[in-house]
């Protein structure tokens, strides 16, 4: 999921790595760049030219499956990354970026060559048939401006230089030698984009996924799955109220307020609910994220995992598919992807459970083509002040 920024940032950071001088830090003060050892923390938006970033070049629409695969291909890259799927038009590229190289800043980060697909889009430049000189004049001319010089290749390939400080005198002098370098014809009028043009995009713009995440999954995520487990239990509760919420209810069941009564507390159970779902599924005993990670222990390469948690306890049930049909194809449930190996049905089927998890089961569905294995758990079966008395 792309991430945009809701308004336009007032504090702009600027990350780049200067050729032989390494990472430097700039923040945006009016029209020109001030130099700072680190970004401070009130920084809006951060723009990055910087070797944390990956690149990788996607003309056509890719599913978000196709391009993490792209992404860890290199090595380089690992399962933590964050990816931005810019593929297709008009950005044409993956990013991906080290987790602790978004988090470890202060404000949501734009890779500078993502900024620079926008901008060209935007003014109608079709991608290089040839090499291509572009890039950035940020600030007027002088002390406090960055030059981004930026090569464009045909197959898709970005190379970057920095410029600290130039003036009318060595701009040129830098843009020619980094022309020859790259074997691009010099324009006569090279056309860079300004600060003020930056600002025209910088709501638009996407930056990397700073959500933070439980067990490897979104917060976001816990918390839909949490309001869903816990209003699912609320129907329960609700069909139980009078042995639930107390002897209040059972004594004046005949009372025209009760079924008002129940309706009430179930909406004020609610409302919690949506406002704090973590905190109330730790009050509720429904340890989410204790369970997302549990999953994660049990999961193996061609298994499908879920888990019911209610009553006390959870049932994580782990399905692996066991043969393909008479045709080869795979498994006829519908959430198998493909029949497994022999293999990952033996390691289903043998691996020790993790530490508090007991195997309570194992179902063989009746045409052989998959397997479920259950590992219970007990939680505490409390409902830890939800409920209004």
């Amino acid at each position: 999921m792309l991430r945009h920024k809701p308004k336009l940032p007032e504090r702009i950071g600027l990350i780049a790595d200067v050729n032989t001088l390494g990472r430097r830090c700039f923040v945006v003060e009016g029209n020109a760049l001030r130099a700072v050892d680190t970004l401070p923390a009130e920084t809006d938006w951060i723009i990055a030219f910087d070797k944390a970033d990956m690149r990788f070049s996607a003309p056509k629409k890719r599913s978000q499956k196709d391009a993490l695969a792209q992404v860890l291909s290199n090595p380089e890259a690992d399962e933590q990354s964050r990816m931005l799927n810019l593929s297709g038009e008009p950005y044409r590229a993956l990013y991906a970026r080290g987790v602790d190289a978004i988090m470890e800043e202060p404000a949501p980060i734009t890779p500078g060559v993502a900024l620079l697909d926008l901008l060209r889009a935007q003014k109608g430049l079709p991608p290089p048939s040839e090499p291509e000189l572009t890039g950035f004049l940020l600030g007027d001319l002088g002390p406090g401006c960055v030059g981004v010089l930026i090569a464009l290749l045909p197959d898709g390939g970005v190379k970057t230089q920095i410029v600290l400080d130039p003036d009318q005198e060595r701009l040129p002098k830098f843009v020619l030698a980094f022309s020859d370098q790259h074997r691009i014809k010099p324009p006569a009028n090279l056309d860079l984009f300004t600060l003020d043009k930056i600002r025209e995009v910088a709501a638009i713009v996407p930056t990397y996924d700073r959500e933070e995440r439980i067990a490897g999954v979104r917060r976001s995520q816990v918390e839909k799955a949490a309001i869903g487990i816990l209003m699912l239990g609320l129907l329960v509760i609700g069909g139980t109220a009078a042995w639930r919420f107390g002897s209040a209810i059972v004594d004046e069941r005949a009372s025209q307020d009760a079924d008002a009564r129940t309706q009430a507390i179930l909406r004020s159970n609610a409302a919690t609910i949506r406002q704090a779902p973590l905190r109330v599924s730790q009050q509720l005993s429904l340890p989410l994220p204790q369970l997302f990670m549990a999953s994660e222990q049990l999961w193996h390469p061609d298994t499908t995992i879920r888990f019911d948690a209610g009553n006390g306890s959870v049932v994580y049930t782990v399905t692996v598919a066991a043969k393909g049909d008479a045709a080869g194809n795979a498994s006829s449930l519908p959430f198998l992807s493909r029949a497994a190996s022999s293999a990952a049905v033996q390691t289903a089927l043998t691996a020790p459970p993790p530490a508090g998890l007991i195997r309570s089961g194992i179902k063989v569905y009746g045409d052989l083509n998959a397997i479920d294995v259950d590992y219970s758990q007990a939680l505490p079966n409390r409902l830890g002040g939800l409920v209004a008395h």
